[in-house]
């Protein structure tokens, strides 16, 4: 079984749990694979691997309870501290994968800030893998165009988005990589253009 085969799998799970993950899923995944392409500091296998891990950044979610997951509103302290274990969650579903572990540690910080303040680990600036702070960035642009559970995004689309991101940039975001997302917003527009869910 190839790594696309055990992703397709995932992807599959992640759908019969809920269409609005997956759909989300796939828009990070293309969104980090223009922003994969456009960053000179990958090389080719490593934009294959973001490929992956992108697609499955939030695999480990499939661990979490859907009253944490699906919840209305703003999660509790508790709660909170769940859902940010979907990071570490993920191992479990990557290990099968060929180059497991640096799919794992890709998937493990795309929540890292690059000022330190992220989570699981506090890592910082150069210490995030790129794949992960690519990752960040696709998947917080996402979120604030699509916000997911019926909330309304904070962004009508990806410019709106891309403001927000640059507001952050080399506090919570790599500044390479929001250039980069700024310098492809035609292409990522397109995503939303092609894209009902």
């Amino acid at each position: 079984m190839t790594n696309q085969d055990r992703c397709d799998a995932l992807l599959d799970q992640i759908k019969s749990r809920s269409r609005e993950e997956h759909a989300h899923a796939l828009r990070v995944q293309q969104i980090a694979e223009i922003l994969g392409a456009a960053d000179k500091r990958l090389s080719d296998a490593q934009r294959s691997q973001l490929k992956i891990a992108a697609g499955l950044h939030d695999v480990g979610n499939l661990s979490i309870s859907e009253n944490v997951l699906y919840k209305n509103g703003r999660l509790d302290f508790d709660q909170y501290e769940e859902m940010q274990t979907h990071t570490a969650l993920a191992e479990e579903y990557l290990k099968e994968f060929d180059g497991a572990v640096e799919l794992t540690k890709i998937v493990r910080h795309h929540h890292e800030n690059m000022n330190g303040f992220g989570y699981p680990d506090g890592l910082k600036g150069e210490a995030i893998p790129v794949e992960s702070r690519i990752i960040h960035v696709a998947e917080a642009l996402d979120s604030m165009v699509h916000r997911r559970n019926g909330a309304k995004g904070i962004a009508s689309h990806p410019r709106g988005a891309l403001a927000e991101l640059q507001k952050y940039a080399r506090r919570m975001y790599d500044a390479t990589v929001v250039a980069n997302a700024a310098a492809h917003l035609d292409d990522i527009q397109s995503i939303y253009d092609n894209t009902s869910a």
